[in-house]
């Protein structure tokens, strides 16, 4: 009996103990939320950064966005999932949501648009890219979004996403035809710069079944700069009329290819089957548009 009242005092004063700690935690709690709540009604003319929580961002699972009105924490968004994705991008200075789209129905809008060229727009799409040059100051929307059907009269450069090239896992490269995005070629971004990641090095797929076993004399953005043939994936030289290969944009030419004669430039040809086509062929079909957007590494 002796034993197992002394069993019942430890266990009751256990009880005890657990008890005063709750209640302990639960006042602090409430405490540190009072002060922190308490906090919005101070005075503050600055803008406050937490430099080890951002310079160290890392396992995040979700981001709370407070907005507070009157000393009242009034709204509270949470991100999740594709959500905040896209945020962390934002915070990360990696362009504005608008410049994201979920190109293949994924429901994740993670592709950022960073250039289109527009055909026959009247200025070199290679120097546009390269640096901005013949871009308008003012282009239509639908220069800058996917509206592939919507009017666009102009190239159309991401400066920040082209000048400020850093984290991408992917980079995609677009062929526009007829109002379509019918056409698509998939390069790792890794160890990439702007001008050079359209290259054998980094590719990864595409539509053409037999892009990657080639031949190729050309395959770069540069491509062919004496013949102003940019952007281009080409099999082989061999006279104009042998000319073959994938893709080419046309800036115009001093001496041409009856291949490359038009009434207005730039110019963008495709191999409108599965295989590569002579330059001559029907089947090597011009394009409306061209586009490279951007798929950046998650963070995690």
């Amino acid at each position: 009996m002796v034993r197992v009242a002394a069993a019942a005092a430890v266990v009751v004063v256990v009880v005890v103990v657990v008890v005063v700690v709750v209640v302990v935690v639960i006042v602090v709690v409430v405490v540190v939320v009072v002060e922190v709540a308490a906090n919005w009604t101070e005075p503050c003319n600055d803008h406050w950064r937490n430099p080890e929580a951002l310079t160290k961002w890392s396992n995040i699972r979700e981001v709370i966005l407070g907005i507070v009105d009157g000393g009242v924490l009034i709204k509270i968004l949470r991100f999740k999932g594709a959500a905040l994705t896209v945020l962390l991008l934002i915070l990360d200075n990696q362009g504005e949501q608008s410049e994201y789209f979920d190109l293949f129905h994924s429901g994740k809008q993670e592709w950022r648009l960073a250039f289109r060229g527009t055909a026959k727009a009247g200025t070199s799409v290679y120097t546009a890219y390269l640096n901005g040059t013949g871009v308008k100051p003012n282009v239509e929307p639908a220069c800058m979004g996917v509206d592939w059907r919507g009017p666009c009269t102009s190239h159309w450069r991401n400066n920040d996403a082209l000048d400020h090239w850093k984290n991408i896992d992917q980079v995609l490269f677009t062929v526009i035809y007829k109002g379509e995005m019918v056409k698509t070629i998939y390069f790792s971004g890794e160890g990439t710069t702007y001008m050079y990641w359209m290259d054998l090095d980094h590719y990864l797929r595409s539509c053409w079944d037999d892009l990657e076993m080639g031949p190729h004399n050309f395959f770069s953005i540069t491509g062919d700069y004496g013949s102003q043939r940019h952007f281009f994936i080409n099999r082989n030289y061999g006279g104009c009329s042998n000319d073959a290969g994938w893709v080419v944009a046309i800036d115009q030419p001093k001496k041409t290819c009856p291949w490359q004669a038009s009434d207005a430039y730039p110019v963008f040809k495709f191999a409108g089957g599965p295989k590569y086509e002579n330059w001559n062929s029907a089947r090597a079909l011009e394009a409306e548009a061209i586009a490279v957007f951007l798929k950046y590494k998650k963070l995690e």
